[in-house]
Formats: C-alpha cells, sequence, structure tokens
C-alpha cells in the first residue's frame, strides 16, 4: 500500500544534511591521508639525515685513518733511516698500500660533493710527493750512509710536505662538516615544516571528528524522530486496516503476500503470519462461479498493466477450509516515490447476503407476494417466450383465465384474511393440476392465468380446464 503522507518525507533540506555527513567523512579521510603522508615525509627526512650523519662520519673516519697512514709511512722511512734495518720498511710498504685504499675510498664517500671531488686530486699529490721524498731518502741512506740521508731529511720537503698534507686533509674535513651542517639545517627546516603540517593536520582532523559527530548525532536525532513518526504511521495504518470491514490483501512484485488485515485472515481462513511470504495465489483462490473455471490474478494483472482492475463477475472464493464465499471489489498497483511498481494490494468483501438481497428483491418482482406464484410481469414474459418458441418449432400453445366466482362476498363476509388464505390454497391447487413445464400466474385480484406451453391438439387445453375446475 502506498500510504505515505506528510509524516515520512524529510524536511526540505534533508539532502543537504544527509550529504553533510559523507562529505565531512570524506574530507576527514583526506585529512588523515595528508597527515599519514607528512608523517611518512617526516620519517624519510629524518632517515635521510640520519644517513647525512652515518656518510660524513664514515668521511671524516677514512680522512683521519688517512692522516694516520701518511704519519706512519713517515715513522717507517725515518725509523730505517736511523738503523738501516731493511724490516722498518715493511710499515712504510703497508702504509703506502693502505694510503691507496684510503684515497680509493675518500673518492668514492665524496662522489656527491663536486667541492670535494676537486680537493682531492691535491692531496693524492701531495701524498705521492711524500713516497717519492721517502723513495729518496731511503735510497740515499743505502748509497751515502746515515749521515747523508738526515742531512737530507734536515733539509728536504718532508715536513712541507706533511704540512701541506694536513693542511688539505683539514679541507677536506672541513668541508664535510661544512655540508652536514648545511643539509643538517635544511632537514630541521623540512621536519619543522612537516611538524606544522602535521599539528594543523591533527587539529583540522579532531575539528572534523568533531563536525561528523555532531552531524551524525543529529541525523541519528532526527533518523529516530522521522523513525518514530513513521512507526506511529504505520501503526495506525494497521489499526485501520484492521477495523475496516473491508479484507485487504498486499503482496510485493514477485506477488508473495506481505500483508493481510483481519478481515482478509477470517475471510481467506489463514492468519497473517502464516500467509506472509507464500504465494497470494496460494492463499486467495477465486474461480468463476458459473464455470468454476479459476479466476484470472488480479494481482497480477494490477502489476502488470499498472492499473486498478476489478474481479471478473461472479467471483468465488475458495477458503482454506474449501468452504465458499462470492466476492467482489478490485485490485490496484503500489508505487514506490519515484512511481515504480512494487507490488499490489486488493480490496474485496463478501457479497453473499447482497446477492442473495438482490435474488430475493428481483424474486419479489417477478411474484405475487400472497402466493407466490408468477404476477403480471413475469406471465406476460413467459407468455411472450411460449409464442415465440411455439412459433419457431410449429406447435401450439395455450392460455386459460380463471376467476373465483363470489369472491368478493368471501372478503366481505368473512373477511380478507380468509380470503387470503383461499387465494393460496386455489393456487396450490392449480400447481398440483398442471405439468411442471407449464406456469399458473395470478393475475391480479381472484383472477389467475395458467400457460400451457405444449399443446398437441386443441382438445388438450380443454382437458386442462376440465381439470382445473375439478380440482379439490
Amino acid at each position: 500500500m502506498n500510504n505515505s503522507t506528510s509524516s515520512d518525507r524529510p524536511p526540505p533540506n534533508r539532502k543537504v544534511q544527509l550529504a553533510f555527513g559523507p562529505a565531512v567523512l570524506t574530507l576527514l579521510f583526506l585529512t588523515l591521508l595528508v597527515v599519514g603522508a607528512v608523517c611518512y615525509r617526516s620519517i624519510v627526512v629524518f632517515q635521510e639525515s640520519d644517513r647525512w650523519v652515518r656518510h660524513r662520519h664514515e668521511v671524516l673516519r677514512n680522512l683521519q685513518e688517512l692522516f694516520t697512514e701518511v704519519r706512519d709511512m713517515d715513522s717507517g722511512y725515518r725509523e730505517f733511516v736511523a738503523t738501516g734495518d731493511d724490516r722498518s720498511l715493511a710499515l712504510l710498504r703497508d702504509s703506502i698500500l693502505r694510503s691507496k685504499n684510503s684515497e680509493a675510498v675518500i673518492r668514492s664517500l665524496t662522489a656527491d660533493n663536486p667541492n670535494q671531488q676537486r680537493r682531492i686530486p691535491a692531496l693524492e699529490g701531495v701524498i705521492s710527493q711524500k713516497i717519492q721524498f721517502a723513495e729518496a731518502v731511503i735510497a740515499l741512506r743505502r748509497i751515502k750512509g746515515f749521515a747523508a740521508a738526515a742531512d737530507s731529511m734536515r733539509q728536504g720537503t718532508g715536513d712541507r710536505t706533511m704540512d701541506e698534507f694536513q693542511a688539505a686533509l683539514g679541507t677536506l674535513s672541513d668541508e664535510e662538516l661544512r655540508l652536514l651542517v648545511v643539509r643538517n639545517a635544511a632537514m630541521q627546516s623540512r621536519l619543522a615544516q612537516s611538524k606544522t603540517i602535521l599539528i594543523f593536520g591533527i587539529a583540522l582532523a579532531l575539528l572534523l571528528t568533531a563536525a561528523a559527530s555532531a552531524s551524525v548525532q543529529r541525523d541519528n536525532s532526527r533518523r529516530a524522530v522521522a523513525e518514530d513518526a513513521l512507526f506511529l504511521e504505520k501503526e495506525q495504518a494497521q489499526v485501520t486496516l484492521n477495523s475496516i470491514g473491508d479484507a485487504v490483501i498486499c503482496t510485493n512484485l514477485l506477488g508473495n503476500i506481505t500483508f493481510l488485515n483481519r478481515a482478509a485472515e477470517k475471510m481467506t481462513a489463514w492468519s497473517r503470519q502464516e500467509a506472509e511470504g507464500r504465494p497470494v495465489t496460494q492463499v486467495f483462490r477465486i474461480v468463476d462461479g458459473t464455470t468454476r473455471e479459476p479466476a484470472p490474478d488480479p494481482m497480477h494483472m494490477a502489476v502488470a498493466q499498472n492499473t486498478a482492475v476489478v474481479l471478473t463477475a461472479n467471483c468465488v472464493l475458495l477458503r482454506r477450509d474449501e468452504s465458499e464465499s462470492p466476492i467482489e471489489d478490485s485490485a490496484a498497483p503500489i508505487h514506490d516515490r519515484a512511481g515504480r511498481v512494487t507490488g499490489a494490494v486488493i480490496v474485496f468483501h463478501d457479497v453473499s447476503a447482497a446477492r442473495a438481497l438482490s435474488l430475493q428483491l428481483e424474486y419479489s418482482a417477478q411474484h405475487d407476494i400472497l402466493t407466490n406464484l408468477p404476477n403480471r410481469v413475469l406471465l406476460n414474459d413467459r407468455i411472450s417466450q411460449s409464442i415465440s418458441l411455439a412459433r419457431r418449432q410449429d406447435r401450439a400453445m395455450a392460455v386459460l383465465f380463471l376467476d373465483l366466482d363470489n369472491f368478493k362476498y368471501i372478503n366481505d363476509s368473512l373477511g380478507h384474511a380468509v380470503g387470503d388464505q383461499l387465494l393460496q390454497v386455489v393456487a396450490n391447487r392449480l400447481l398440483a393440476s398442471v405439468r411442471g413445464s407449464d406456469t399458473v400466474g395470478r393475475q391480479g385480484g381472484d383472477e389467475f392465468v395458467v400457460l400451457l406451453s405444449e399443446v398437441t391438439h386443441p382438445e388438450d387445453a380443454a382437458i386442462s380446464a376440465r381439470k382445473l375446475r375439478r380440482s379439490r
């Protein structure tokens, strides 16, 4: 049933209110997504900063190792000059090999810094000079002895080369520290930005959460009010339907029953709980009262045609206990707000009493009230039919007129009650004296008419007249 009223219609701004909640939730989701992205960015920045710090420490450690190796190199050739022992040259050779490896490592670690890459050749040049000087002093010690080698060391470039090496090493270290400070400042700036965005995002998320919560609470409150109003309306509708005398059955689009009111339960002998969900043809069984053939399903017709339909004439309802009730009325489709058909409803009532009354009125209109004989109207109709039939079949028929002698004297002397009894007795005797195919009617007063519809010979009418006169 389409019993929608203003109570279940949303307020004018209902669509806006309903759309606000999902919009706030969507914005909240996006805010949280941004906050998550900022947090991830902060983690990445922090990890990158940590990588820079470890990288710079690695560069500085290798620079310090290179300084140690060059110093060991210097100690190795000085020891050889002092002792002349070739075993002291092992430290020199090891220091030279390690310095070469350290140079390669430093060059690789500073590949991301062009300034450092430009300074490395100078550092390598100083180390090469240091190695050349060491080799020259060693050769001089072997050839000319200690004094010549020591004098060369005092007058040579060993100390100057060491000072140049320390200066180049210090420049590389300072550059690494400067780069670390610059990148650390950039990292701190990015972290500060991320922190600001994160704080702002969290604040916005909290505000949106509060707004969404308030919106949801308002929506829940309005929904509760609407549900209460809808429940009240449905309750009123159900009470109303259960109070009316007509039976009401509702079905869904598949033809399954969704509702029966009490009148329908009584007429079909099915309870609402038993009938719900069953096919309507199983509960609402109707046949043609004349042919006894199943009548068309009015609900299927209403849904298919999307219009109201009436039940077939002379429709009979077969109850669950196989008893019968003549019914009549109509079925109509049920629509939703969009105008789509969602089911059907049929309203019907028992017309047994109405049909009985109709038959009684029809009988009274065609029969005499006192004698129950056909009156003048029915008698004239039967005479006309008999004449038409006799002409078609080329046979005879007869009409006899009778009246009672001195009937007025009986009414005047004995009263109308006795006169009425006499008319009834005469009517019964006349009926007993004719065939079943003949008709005895009362013309009015004390006059009667007998229609002999099948007369083979004219003499048969006279025989019937004499029989009627002798009837007792």
